[in-house]
């Protein structure tokens, strides 16, 4: 299956680059000196799904923590009178609108917002953003690169809510197949080794024979619908 990706991505490279949109968007994407550290370098299509989705995760990262400071500051009068299970208790009360507008994908059951982040502190930000007032915290609040994990570590997950500009369209274990419409590009993760190029199939069928890895069957499907 290997060989086979390997040709397709060599007879049918994606477009994906070739789009002025996409250059724009990778230079927006690097003029975020965040995103620019964690995803240095936006190579492939999957590098550049992958800027995409660190890029929605500081968004949300900022989005709940301007909402636990609206927090604060409404509930000023008793916010320093207040034990911290108080304070975990309101600011999870009050963040619950927020929590449900951005995106989320869910991961052991526990929601995750920020898929740089592992899930203690994904756990944080869903549920206790009151810890990070305390000082051992804090520097997690400030300096969260230094605790930030590999993007990929949640596999085909935030491409189902729509992180980036293409969605999972079939999942095996920590295999899976996504699919970019604009681009009409697939792109497949197969044992750590990333391949894109162009399809206008965007067949959930073939995606999982793909990673049934069932050679002749992709084949003649790929024949039989002229692809």
């Amino acid at each position: 299956m290997i060989k086979l990706l390997s040709m397709l991505e060599k007879y049918q490279p994606s477009l994906l680059f070739k789009d002025k949109d996409t250059q724009k968007r990778i230079k927006l994407l690097h003029s975020d000196p965040y995103v620019k550290q964690l995803k240095p370098k936006i190579k492939t299509c999957l590098d550049f799904y992958q800027a995409n989705l660190i890029k929605q995760g500081l968004l949300n990262k900022l989005a709940l923590e301007k909402d636990y400071e609206t927090i604060r500051i409404n509930n000023d009068a008793i916010w320093d009178n207040i034990f911290y299970q108080e304070k975990k208790l309101i600011a999870h009360l009050d963040g619950k609108e927020i929590r449900e507008k951005i995106p989320s994908f869910e991961f052991n059951g526990l929601k995750i917002f920020i898929p740089f982040f592992d899930e203690r502190l994904n756990h944080y930000y869903t549920n206790d953003m009151a810890i990070f007032e305390k000082k051992q915290y804090f520097d997690i609040y400030r300096n969260f690169t230094k605790f930030a994990v590999e993007v990929g570590m949640y596999g085909h997950l935030p491409y189902q809510s729509f992180f980036a500009s293409c969605y999972c369209i079939a999942s095996l274990e920590s295999n899976y197949v996504l699919y970019d419409v604009k681009h009409e590009t697939m792109t497949v993760l197969l044992f750590n080794q990333d391949f894109s190029f162009t399809m206008q199939d965007n067949s959930d069928y073939l995606a999982q024979l793909i990673l049934n890895e069932d050679v002749t069957h992709v084949v003649d499907y790929l024949m039989e619908h002229k692809l």
